[in-house]
């Protein structure tokens, strides 16, 4: 009660900021409730060697990301450098952990990427893109894991949990599709949401040409080149494969024994259910609903160290490097007015 007390007299942005740290080490706290303290002394079982062959992993999940933006850049007149491309992307994933649902990802995206002198339109056309791209190579590894048995072997909450993702997102590639193809989709679409904002004519005629440009973005983004396009597919499905193995090699390295497809399986849908929790970071829904997985399979020491391990690495590790690159923007902002 007294903490509270005192994160509420705190000015707005100290208290936010005190809010997400106290968030973040409760949900740090998860895996050392599911496995005990002996799960923090299993987590200890990691050398030299297994903690560089994880950031190893993560340094090219992060790059297999910055290949397809900057091919996305390129095809929309904008050759931005390694280095530039490599802060942005990181801090906008940092934004992306520290918001619900990474609500604040495309906002950051659209104000770094317009330092570039790159258009609104055009940064919320590629962040879109990525997303749709995001979706369907996620539908194309959960044919792999479908093909490879791991729903009709796992729990029957990993298969409930991959069913809802799968439905939502082939309704999102339909929506989302009709919305670039189809001009008449949008205006059906938008008539209804500027009434009920109770936009003036002048706020509609404007909403709606903003809402054609950003599809015309869309368009032209959409015209890659057949190399490319095989570049920026590729590098797509090769991350989300990467990525969903994170786990697998988590378990292997203390010790457990899981296929893999079932371990990227639970990975999948412990995301999506942290997704839905609207948390800065899926934080609690996705250590919980993958302790609820993993204890059957493992035990709930192994499942607690080894959920531990996996989040530092794909949520704690983001959130050092980015927040780094973050505020360094920030700075650099700052200095450039001064």
């Amino acid at each position: 009660m007294r903490a509270a007390l005192v994160i509420g007299s705190l000015p707005p942005r100290r208290r936010i900021v005190v809010t997400l740290v106290l968030m973040f080490l409760a949900g740090a706290a998860i895996p050392a409730l599911i496995g005990g303290k002996e799960a923090l002394i299993a987590a200890r079982q990691l050398n030299a060697i297994h903690v560089a062959a994880l950031l190893a992993i993560m340094v090219v999940v992060w790059h297999l990301n910055i290949l397809r933006v900057a091919a996305l850049l390129r095809s929309s007149g904008h050759h931005l450098g390694y280095w530039s491309i490599l802060r942005i992307y990181m801090a906008t994933e940092f934004v992306s952990k520290t918001t619900p649902a990474g609500s604040g990802a495309p906002v950051a995206a659209t104000i770094f990427l317009a330092r570039h002198h790159v258009a609104v339109q055009t940064s919320l056309a590629i962040f879109a893109i990525t997303a749709i791209m995001d979706v369907i190579s996620l539908l194309l590894v959960l044919g792999i894991f479908i093909m490879a048995g791991a729903i009709f072997t796992s729990t029957q909450g990993t298969a409930l949990a991959l069913s809802v993702l799968l439905v939502a997102m082939i309704s999102i590639i339909t929506i989302v599709r009709l919305t670039i193809t189809n001009l008449r989709c949008i205006g059906v679409l938008l008539d209804p949401l500027m009434r009920l904002l109770h936009l003036s004519h002048r706020q509609r005629r404007k909403m709606l040409r903003a809402t054609l440009k950003l599809q015309k973005a869309l368009t032209t983004l959409s015209q890659l080149s057949l190399k490319e396009t095989i570049l920026v597919w590729g590098a797509s499905i090769a991350y989300w494969l990467l990525f969903l193995s994170t786990m697998h090699v988590v378990i292997y390295i203390l010790g457990g024994e899981i296929p893999w497809s079932e371990s990227g399986a639970i990975q999948l849908a412990a995301m999506g259910i942290g997704h839905m929790t609207l948390l800065p970071g899926g934080l609690g829904g996705t250590e919980i609903s993958a302790g609820l997985m993993l204890t059957s399979k493992l035990g709930a020491l192994l499942a607690g160290s080894s959920i531990l391990i996996w989040r530092a690495f794909t949520l704690y590790l983001y959130l050092i490097t980015g927040g780094l690159l973050f505020f360094s923007l920030l700075m650099e902002k700052k200095n450039g007015q001064a």
